[in-house]
């Protein structure tokens, strides 16, 4: 059964629409544009997830302390270290 991803808009950004993706593995989750981008940028960790009592929220996690909601996510994923995305740019 195919889980689903919603991109998160930042409040202060009008007129953007949320991109929706289905996904079947953690592969296809960390090659979908948005989330991707986020593992390009200088000192990215990787991503964790975050959970609410009504969400579930994919973080991507930046050496220097930052933390930025990349979507939320239907379903909980495991995200194992292993299986982080890399960065290129180190």
């Amino acid at each position: 059964m195919a889980n689903k991803i919603k991109q998160h808009i930042p409040n202060f950004c009008d007129g953007l629409i949320p991109e929706k993706v289905e996904f079947e593995t953690l592969d296809n989750l960390l090659n979908v544009p948005f989330v991707k981008q986020f593992s390009l940028y200088k000192g990215f960790k990787g991503y964790s997830v975050f959970k609410t009592p009504k969400q579930n929220l994919l973080i991507a996690n930046y050496d220097n302390g930052e933390v930025y909601v990349v979507g939320y996510l239907g379903r909980e994923v495991n995200l194992p270290t292993t299986a982080v995305a890399h960065n290129p740019k180190g």
